[in-house]
């Protein structure tokens, strides 16, 4: 049986190790290498910077709804309140 396509993609870019039916009923075994486990580990820091970055958005929205402030696009920030980031 053939791989999977996601999984020869990863193995053309040398990410994973495919080693075929060296379990007990024949499967292919895939484990992943140096390489692609910085990858992944980057990949999720990139994740992880994705929703900081949200929660982080949604902060300042909600300390500009409860100040009053208008949002970015409407037109700024009324002079006699601080614009808190």
């Amino acid at each position: 049986m053939q791989p999977q396509r996601h999984l020869q993609v990863l193995q053309e870019a040398l990410l994973v190790n495919l080693a075929k039916g060296l379990t007990e009923n024949g499967a292919d075994v895939v484990s992943n290498n140096r390489l692609g486990r910085k990858r992944y580990l980057d990949y999720l820091a990139v994740l992880e910077q994705v929703i900081l970055d949200g929660r982080l958005r949604e902060d300042v929205a909600a300390r500009e709804k409860l100040l009053g402030v208008k949002d970015r696009a409407g037109g700024g920030v009324p002079s006699n309140q601080a614009r808190i980031l």
